[in-house]
Order: structure tokens, then C-alpha cells, then sequence
């Protein structure tokens, strides 16, 4: 596969971690395809996340980059890397690697709390900001108020939804002031500096990075390549990997573009264009809301569900809360089309 994949114009990495280690069969290999490079040149902002259990080692990791394409408005991967060593140094070569080869330049990067990923991050790309996705801070924390203080679940879920904005912090603090080991974890891991607040707190989040709070990009991802290219099944060799990602899901992902490029190329003006994206957005949004309004009889079999993941519950509650707000925003920059309403 080090042969085959220059030869079809790949970017290939490749580094002997044995040199520095006392296990001489560790190893990081990774690849880019030409498209890929092309759209990790022009975006900025990345989901990075490692997929475990590729192979019938369980020491092999797969390290994947994801961004937002343009043209399919999905989550796409333009980078991979396969280890054995689970430790910040491939990860590290790895990214600066990218930075030559490739224009990766990234403003911001979320990631789902790892230590090894973070620091990779900040010690080569130190123009770029790290951000924990909401998904797996929220889990943390609600593991840690479960085991740590002693709180009825209502009050806990307020409190913990609350905190995500820096403001109240102190309230906060003073509500459970005589939890001191609580107060100590969350004043070590999440509060103790600025950096610490900027890497999961909303308000610090750029706005061209605001679709990346979460990770969904990337898990979506996680899903798809071990339920459809894996077939829910580990592989036994890694060049089996690697070529159902140079071919099998390459083609998945050139032909979903080829299929929005073939819709926007009938369009004959601007104006057709936009209005046609906005419908066919419009139409998802609108299969979202009656998918949910079909969902709300097994929304409420759920309430009587015991240990239900409450972070995943907060998570659900905050985008469908973000969304009515972003559908009354567009409703109050167009008043004249909602009169009848309104009146």
C-alpha cells in the first residue's frame, strides 16, 4: 500500500516511533487523497477523534481528521492515521506532517476531552484553539456529580446545564460550596485557568467553529465506517483498512458531491440557486419536525425509562432549544412574510 497509494497521488506519512521507543513494533501510518488535501486547504475548523477496535488487535487505533464540506453540508474525513502507540508522538508527527504536505492550517479543533490529542494539538499547532465537545464534557461532569456530591437528579441537571455559562461559575460554586471534592475536581480539570474555560466554554467559541460543539461530525463517521464499510465486524489485516478507505468510502463520499454538483449545475441563475438550496434545507428541517412530532409517544414512554443518560438528555434539550431560537431570529429579520401569524 506504500507503493499503490503515491502512485494514485496520495499524501503518505509514515514514521518508525521504535527509533525512540523499547518496543520496536510500534508504528503510525497515515494517507490523504488529492480531494481530500483539497478541502482541507480551505477549511478551518476540524473535528479529531480516534475509532478503536479496527482490527483483531485491539492495540490499533485509527486517528481520523473531519471537516464540514461545502457542497454535501455533511461531515466529510480528509485525513487518517493508523498506530499502535496511543501516546501524543504519532500524533504530533502526524499534524506537522499535515502542516507541510498538506496547508493544514486549522483556527480551531474539537476533540472529546483526550489528553494525548489536546496536547499533540497545542504543541504543534499553536495558532490553533481546542475545544471539548459539549457531548463528552457534560458526560464527565455528570459522572463525576453522581459520584462526588450528594444531589437530588433534578437539581443536578440544572445546575450542570447552568454551568456551561462561565457567568455562573460563582453562583455556582456558592450553591455547593461545602462539596469540597467536587469543588476540587471541577476547580483542577475545568476552572483553574483561562485556557481550561476556553476549551468548553460556549461563549469563547468562535463563530465560524459554532457548528463543531459537539463532535457529531466525526461520531456520525465513527458509526458509518464500522456499521457499513466494516460490517459491524473487526478487520484482520490492516491493508484490508486501508483499502476500503482509499476506495469504498472515497467513492462514497466523491459521488455524494458529484450528486449536489449535478443538482446546482441545472440551476441557471444566482437567484434560482439560492432559493433551491434554501428549499431543499428547508425540507430537512421540515422532515426533522414531523419525524419528532411522530417521536413525541416514545418521548414520553422515556419518562418512565430508569437511567436514562442525563448529559445526552441536556444535549437533545440544547439543540432543539438553539434551533426554535435560530427559527425566530429569521422570522423576525422577515416580518412582512409572517403577518398573518403575528397578528
Amino acid at each position: 500500500m506504500r507503493e499503490k497509494l503515491p502512485s494514485r497521488n496520495y499524501c503518505i506519512f509514515t514514521n518508525n516511533i521504535s527509533a525512540n521507543s523499547e518496543n520496536s513494533e510500534q508504528f503510525a501510518f497515515g494517507f490523504q487523497s488529492p480531494t481530500q488535501m483539497e478541502l482541507m486547504g480551505i477549511s478551518q475548523s476540524f473535528c479529531l477523534d480516534v475509532t478503536r477496535n479496527i482490527s483483531t488487535r485491539s492495540i490499533e487505533i485509527l486517528y481520523s481528521l473531519v471537516t464540514y464540506h461545502p457542497e454535501t453540508w455533511k461531515g466529510s474525513p480528509v485525513a487518517y492515521m493508523v498506530t499502535n502507540n496511543h501516546s501524543a508522538a504519532p500524533i504530533s508527527q502526524w499534524l506537522v506532517h499535515l502542516q507541510v504536505q498538506s496547508n493544514f492550517t486549522p483556527m480551531c479543533i474539537t476533540v472529546d476531552c483526550s489528553i494525548a490529542e489536546t496536547n499533540a494539538i497545542t504543541a504543534t499547532l499553536p495558532q490553533a484553539t481546542v475545544n471539548f465537545c459539549e457531548f463528552h464534557v457534560l458526560r464527565a461532569w455528570q459522572y463525576n456529580l453522581d459520584s462526588k456530591i450528594t444531589l437530588g437528579a433534578s437539581y443536578t441537571s440544572e445546575q450542570l446545564n447552568g454551568y456551561k455559562i462561565s457567568e455562573k461559575i460563582q453562583e455556582f460554586k456558592l450553591r455547593i460550596q461545602n462539596q469540597q471534592q467536587f469543588l476540587s475536581y471541577f476547580e483542577r480539570k475545568w476552572i483553574g485557568t483561562e485556557e481550561l474555560l476556553r476549551s468548553w466554554g460556549r461563549p469563547y467559541v468562535v463563530h465560524h467553529h459554532q457548528g463543531y460543539l459537539t463532535s457529531s461530525f466525526i461520531e456520525s463517521w465513527h458509526s458509518q465506517l464500522k456499521a457499513i464499510y466494516f460490517d459491524s465486524a473487526r478487520i484482520r489485516r490492516l491493508d484490508r483498512l486501508v483499502y476500503t478507505l482509499t476506495n469504498d468510502t472515497e467513492l462514497y463520499y466523491r459521488d455524494a458531491v458529484d450528486e449536489v454538483v449535478d443538482v446546482v449545475a441545472e440551476e441557471t441563475s444566482t437567484v434560482v440557486e439560492s432559493s433551491r438550496s434554501s428549499s431543499m434545507i428547508l425540507q430537512r428541517v421540515l422532515t426533522h419536525i414531523t419525524s419528532l412530532y411522530n417521536q413525541r409517544e416514545d418521548m414520553e414512554r422515556m419518562m418512565n425509562i430508569p437511567g436514562l443518560d442525563i448529559a445526552r438528555l441536556e444535549l437533545i434539550d440544547n439543540l432543539l432549544g438553539e434551533a426554535q431560537n435560530q427559527i425566530d431570529i429569521i422570522r423576525n429579520n422577515h416580518p412582512s412574510y409572517f403577518k398573518t401569524r403575528n397578528t
